[in-house]
């Protein structure tokens, strides 16, 4: 057994110094966000358990919508709309499918930029162009950016 006192922890007694200060300077744009993003947000959850609506509210302002409270119907509509379910299977697809590819490309083309790195001679080489003949390659970049061909290029006519 050891005869040592063991360490304890001090709790903290609130927040002091230049935290404190930290908080009073960030507290206006803390309100700020909360009225531009976050009652917007508990506005519209609150409005959509309601058939209220800006044109069929009688005269009613949005805060009376209770009146008009239907216990979330319209959330069973969008569940058996069979429109928003397609919808929902393109966004699934959309995400499951090209995003992926998307990543894939932009890391490969983020390969270009390395001054070393695998398969580095196939993605920066033209089709029969050789490293002696700097003019075909410049054709085949033209070809490939310019619209009007390598006389007349819309490409860099824009910067």
């Amino acid at each position: 057994m050891s005869t040592q006192k063991q360490p304890t922890r001090k709790l903290k007694e609130g927040i002091k110094g230049d935290a404190k200060f930290g908080i009073h300077l960030t507290l206006p744009a803390q309100i700020f966000v909360n009225v531009v993003v976050i009652f917007p947000i508990l506005a519209t959850l609150y409005l959509s358990f309601t058939d209220w609506t800006p044109l069929t509210g009688f005269g009613t302002k949005w805060y009376s919508a209770y009146k008009f409270w239907n216990w979330g119907v319209n959330y069973w509509y969008l569940v058996t709309d069979a429109d928003f379910l397609l919808a929902m299977l393109r966004t699934l697809i959309i995400v499951v499918v090209v995003v992926p590819i998307e990543f894939a490309l932009g890391f490969l083309l983020a390969f270009l930029f390395l001054d070393k790195f695998p398969f580095k001679k196939v993605l920066h080489d033209y089709p029969d162009a050789d490293d002696d003949d700097p003019g075909r390659k410049r054709l085949y970049f033209l070809y490939a950016f310019c619209q009007q061909g390598a006389g007349k290029c819309y490409f860099f006519n824009h910067f």
